[in-house]
């Protein structure tokens, strides 16, 4: 059974939803769902073919608080924490900044699970990563 949420829906919710729904009792739940389904599946696809410490380098740099891609800041991370890697901070920037864009939300979003993972005191596993 699914479970029931309460949603509050910002100006893009009710776009996005509002622009795929027909008639005012349309299933908002299904066209979420439907979004959410083609979003997972973009980011499976364009997740980058990094190592297991690229992908640490990345999220240390793209930090548990990072609610925005600031490149200045992820810059800055990926020089300092390069060297706890092993990692050429400035080489991964580089292949980084040349991703597609949907290359680039799926770094983020990969980024934001690890975080979100450790938030719940979860040991979370890195792309690659064998247990």
């Amino acid at each position: 059974m699914s479970a029931r949420w309460s949603l509050y829906a910002d100006a893009t919710i009710e776009r996005v939803v509002g622009e795929r729904m027909v008639g005012p009792d349309g299933n908002r739940s299904g066209v979420i769902g439907r979004c959410l389904d083609r979003y997972q599946e973009i980011v499976q696809r364009s997740r980058p073919d990094l190592s297991v410490p690229e992908w640490r380098l990345c999220f240390d740099a793209f930090d548990a608080s990072m609610t925005s891609i600031s490149w200045a800041g992820i810059a800055d991370g990926m020089n300092r924490l390069g060297p706890k890697w092993g990692v050429d901070g400035r080489s991964l920037l580089a292949r980084i900044h040349a991703l597609p864009y949907a290359g680039i939300v799926a770094l983020v979003d990969e980024a934001e699970r690890y975080w979100a993972a450790v938030g719940r005191g979860e040991d979370p596993r890195v792309p690659g990563e064998e247990r």
